[in-house]
């Protein structure tokens, strides 16, 4: 069973991510690595001085540790765009400033 563990930062502040923010992206989680809730883990460091491209515009940074064999260099940048939409749809902050970088643990 695939583990994952999501770190997201975000220059925006603790008041933008809604209280089932988590929950959600706990969910989304599972079904796009087919994990399972026990082997994923969450964290969200709001606030975090960050540029991307030159502006301090909301950005969402997420280092995702995996172990999944379902994320390969094919798979990777259609699940990253996926995972954009997602927090674009529930975060103030435009796709094209969510980066999503796939850590994979069983190669570190």
């Amino acid at each position: 069973m695939a583990c994952v563990c999501a770190v997201v930062r975000t220059n925006l502040d603790k008041q933008a991510i809604t209280g089932d923010f988590l929950n959600q992206l706990s969910t989304y989680l599972v079904d796009l690595l087919k994990s399972n809730l026990q082997n994923t883990v969450l964290e969200v460091e709001t606030g975090v001085a960050m540029l991307r491209a030159g502006t301090a515009d909301p950005v969402v940074n997420i280092s995702l540790h995996h172990n999944c064999d379902d994320l390969t260099k094919q798979t990777k940048q259609h699940l990253a765009g996926r995972m954009a939409e997602f927090i674009a749809h529930r975060l103030p902050v435009q796709t094209d400033r969510v980066l999503v970088l796939f850590v994979d643990t069983r190669k570190c």
